[in-house]
């Protein structure tokens, strides 16, 4: 990630355009950081399933809980559904629908990590309410 990180700001001050190889490197650095988050996700899920099911919990808690689950599991399904789609460019495209092709990975990616990320924090900050109670 460093890499790719110091060489997206290399060309962006030198105004250069980052090569193929380094626009991939991007795209797998991004997928690479969020990844090992997979097992949080499903972690937390369950622990949220767990608590839903206690028989001390509220509709609302229940409800609360619920919506958490779904953005966790939408989270998991669309890291699942990037890696099932993600193919690198092949040498047969233009240097330029290649980086264009890449450019959108990084971005679909990009939109993935957000949400895995934000759907953890999220429920951790649920969890760590309902514990208080």
């Amino acid at each position: 990630m460093k890499k790719a990180a110091f060489f997206s700001f290399l060309f962006l001050i030198l105004g250069c355009s980052p090569s193929i190889e380094d626009m991939k490197e991007e795209v797998m650095a991004i997928h690479d950081k969020v990844m090992p988050e997979m097992g949080t996700i499903n972690r937390l899920a369950k622990e949220l399933k767990v608590i839903a099911g206690d028989s001390l919990s509220t509709k609302d808690q229940r409800i609360e809980i619920k919506k958490h689950i779904d953005a966790l599991e939408t989270a998991d399904d669309a890291m699942m559904s990037w890696m099932a789609e993600y193919k690198a460019p092949g040498n047969d495209l233009s240097a330029e629908k290649a980086k264009e092709i890449l450019q959108k990975e990084k971005e679909k990616i990009s939109i993935v990590r957000d949400q895995m990320l934000n759907s953890i924090s999220d429920a951790k900050a649920l969890l760590s309410k309902l514990e208080k109670k």
